[in-house]
């Protein structure tokens, strides 16, 4: 009998953006994984493999198998310990690798049998082939850069694609810049590298024939080499004017990709229709703190702006619990968000992870809270939210305590969904894009939508015909400020910013205990730190007029 492998995906743990609503609503979780279809890829064929994706399907402790391997990256601490926890309790062996494992082992030795440190594509074939050998190791290090023409195609086939919204595909990995905060380029490295183009076409065929018409690009910075970016793009191009129905992408640049109207243009020629980029802060203080130079060398409300008028929406990823931050912050990040018009804002309280110089730097300063150790600051600083990557600030602020970074965070939240201003941004958005030439993007034809996107539209649509009160109210009001849109992509947009939204909602109120909804349930502003009583609160109003 060969030797049986089980590759899990433990589920996130809490946080205001994880869409982990998307499937109560239609059916599907936003995003397939990668990791696991690529590592299964990368298993001997002497060697069963079966796939788990505890985001979409049960994991069941008694699957028979040989092998465990688990993902390990920061936002699935909490329950990757649980799941490797169990099986070693039925005599399991347990493998781990990922970011986390590679940043931290000491957090994962206890825990796990065999760890896989740094990227996989030859130090995983090589476990396996140890195991046949009855001599494998409790440690595995890759201590040089993958070529990612190493990479093979993934298997897809081992998953459950009609469960996802979109498909992932990467063609590369790291990036040039060294923000202080930012792990990626201690786990990868800060030379970027490319798959062969090739090789990304072969992926997106691979994705398209399994049905798949939206696919994130999941790179850590696609601009950062414009001259593989335009070469990459160019080919995407290609491959998707041949499509009957086009396929739309989701991606990650630096904002100073926004100044080269050349790479946005063929952006959104090849389908590119939303990117996230890493604002961080309007206070330009903090982005030299950071070390985050490339939002400095311009204006970025221009700069997203300029995104917008080539028919690219802009996804905002904001943080706030910097040096030069002070309780100011979330007012000036929710005006910088209102008037920039990008309809979904992420907001996370600084965290220092594991092997960044944020981190050494905030050990030398004695003002790192470890994950471990979150409970019992938790309970000793008054602090609301559990333990979740996206919840717990690893760091003491400079200027205001934990207790007013956890209060501003949520008012901003709050406030940023509340339906008057998300409106405010979705109107300003389609205001723009109704400038972009039709012929600037591909269009995504309606009558052309597959059985998945129908089963998408007609589930959404269902949802819907329950809403009630200021629910019901916000859909027909996004619905109606798309379909006053002449933008040729604006169904997918709506249909996106309705999923997004109540995703959005649907976690403030389980997580943060506010309902932006809730006309009764209003914001509240942490005081100054030089008030009498430094963790009162106070309604904005009151902060806004003072």
């Amino acid at each position: 009998m060969r030797p049986r492998v089980l590759l899990v995906n433990p589920h996130y743990t809490a946080g205001c953006h994880l869409p982990a609503h998307a499937p109560a609503i239609v059916g599907k979780w936003p995003v397939a994984n990668l990791v696991l279809p690529t590592l299964a890829a990368l298993t001997p064929r002497s060697f069963d493999v079966r796939i788990v994706d505890t985001a979409v399907e049960k994991l069941d402790f008694n699957t028979p198998c040989d092998i465990v391997g688990v993902t390990g990256y920061h936002s699935h601490l909490s329950t990757a310990r649980r799941i490797v926890t169990e099986f070693r309790k039925r005599g399991k062996l347990v493998v781990v690798g990922g970011p986390s494992v590679t940043t931290s082992p000491e957090r994962w030795r206890p825990f796990a049998d065999v760890l896989v440190l740094g990227e996989a594509e030859r130090t995983w074939p090589q476990f396996l082939r140890d195991f046949e050998s009855g001599r494998h190791q409790t440690e595995y290090r890759e201590a040089g850069k993958i070529d990612l023409a190493l990479t093979p195609l993934p298997r897809y086939d081992l998953l459950k694609p009609e469960r996802y919204l979109a498909a992932v595909v990467q063609p590369s990995r790291s990036c040039p810049f060294e923000c202080e905060f930012c792990d990626v380029i201690v786990y990868l490295g800060r030379g970027i590298r490319y798959k062969p183009i090739d090789h990304v076409i072969g992926e997106l065929q691979q994705v398209s024939d399994l049905g798949w018409r939206t696919c994130m690009l999941a790179d850590d910075n696609l601009t950062a080499d414009r001259q593989k970016a335009y070469e990459l793009m160019d080919a995407i191009r290609v491959w998707n004017e041949r499509r009957e129905q086009p396929m739309i992408f989701i991606a990650s640049f630096s904002i100073d990709a926004a100044r080269d109207p050349g790479i946005c243009k063929l952006a959104a020629a090849a389908g590119i229709n939303r990117v996230f980029i890493g604002i961080e802060s309007p206070n330009e203080e903090c982005l030299r703190e950071t070390k985050k130079r490339q939002n400095l060398r311009s204006d970025m409300r221009a700069d997203l702006r300029k995104l917008f008028e080539f028919g690219i929406v802009p996804i905002g990823g904001t943080i706030v619990g910097f040096d030069h931050d002070d309780i100011d912050v979330f007012k000036k990040t929710y005006d910088f968000s209102q008037e920039c018009g990008i309809p979904i804002v992420n907001n996370y309280m600084m965290q220092a992870f594991d092997g960044t110089p944020l981190k050494a730097r905030m050990l030398q300063e004695g003002r790192y809270i470890d994950w471990d150790d979150y409970e019992a600051v938790r309970d000793r600083e008054g602090l609301r939210l559990g333990l979740s990557y996206a919840t717990a600030p690893t760091i003491y602020p400079k200027n205001m305590t934990l207790r007013q970074l956890e209060l501003g965070h949520t008012w901003l939240l709050q406030s940023l969904y509340q339906p008057e201003a998300f409106l405010d941004r979705v109107r300003r958005m389609f205001d723009i894009l109704d400038t972009v030439p039709s012929s600037a993007v591909p269009e995504h034809r309606l009558w052309r939508v597959s059985f998945e996107e129908a089963k998408v539209i007609f589930r959404l649509l269902v949802y819907f015909a329950r809403t009630r009160g200021g629910e019901r109210r916000l859909w027909k009001n996004i619905i109606r400020l798309g379909m006053k849109s002449s933008f040729s992509q604006r169904g997918a947009l709506v249909a996106w910013l309705l999923l997004t939204y109540t995703s959005i909602r649907h976690n403030l109120i389980k997580i943060y205990h506010v309902d932006p909804l809730d006309s009764k349930d209003a914001p509240v502003y942490p005081v100054r730190p030089h008030s009498q009583t430094a963790d009162a609160t106070l309604p904005v109003d009151s902060v806004a007029a003072s």
